[in-house]
């Protein structure tokens, strides 16, 4: 994402486009359930969140600890090892094979000057010269602030094309926020962590505790 400097130089930008400050978007953070109008059932997509597991396993077995020495690349390829089990499963099970993942780099702030692939977009091709975006997630290096004032501008204009609920995500790759708009409320989620330290040997406890974050996708995907 952008910089301290970038992102501070633009945030009062930001908040009059948002029709909020940062600050306040904060402190009216939601749980899960009240994101997703229901309870969390770890139960649900179970075999999806078992290959999400599996997935972060394996980084973390070929990588080493997260938290040791976390860069952009590790940001990017952590976000994908949890994303894509996900969106496949959801293409295989709703047969809406035009759905499909790309990355870009820097769509908003053009005076960055952004390096690597820093954003996650699902998009559906509507038709063979139109496609709409459907979910937003923006993976910080500099500034988690940036990112997520980012991520709500990304969603204002999403919105004024789809004229919808539109979800994004921000993450640091071990932990999430979801956030929503309506057109008229931005809401953001609690912190959504993925990862702790002994979950290679715990799996259950990953199920039942840290596997949220599949139900979310899920929901921004089905909607």
């Amino acid at each position: 994402m952008t910089d301290d400097r970038h992102s501070k130089g633009l945030q009062p930008a930001i908040e009059a486009s948002i029709g909020m400050s940062m600050r306040r978007l904060a402190s009216t953070a939601i749980t899960v359930e009240e994101m997703l109008q229901k309870r969390y059932s770890p139960e649900e997509h179970r075999s999806t969140k078992e290959e999400v597991y599996k997935q972060i396993v394996r980084y973390l077995r070929i990588e080493g600890h997260y938290w040791v020495a976390s860069t952009e690349a590790n940001i990017s390829d952590l976000v994908y090892a949890i994303i894509s089990p996900i969106i496949d499963d959801f293409i295989c099970k709703t047969g809406r094979d035009t759905v499909y993942l790309y990355r870009e780099r820097q769509p908003i702030f053009v005076d960055c000057n952004p390096e690597g692939y820093k954003e996650f977009v699902v998009v559906d091709n509507i038709c063979v010269s139109k496609t709409r975006k459907i979910m937003i997630i923006e993976a910080p290096m500099a500034s988690f602030c940036g990112a997520m004032a980012q991520c709500l501008v990304a969603l204002k204009n999403m919105h004024d094309s789809i004229r919808g609920i539109v979800y994004g995500f921000v993450t640091t790759g071990d932990s999430w926020r979801m956030l929503s708009y309506d057109g008229e409320r931005l809401k953001v989620t609690d912190k959504i962590e993925v990862i702790f330290d002994t979950m290679v040997r715990n799996k259950e406890k990953w199920m039942k505790e840290f596997s949220v974050l599949v139900d979310c996708i899920y929901a921004a995907l089905d909607s």
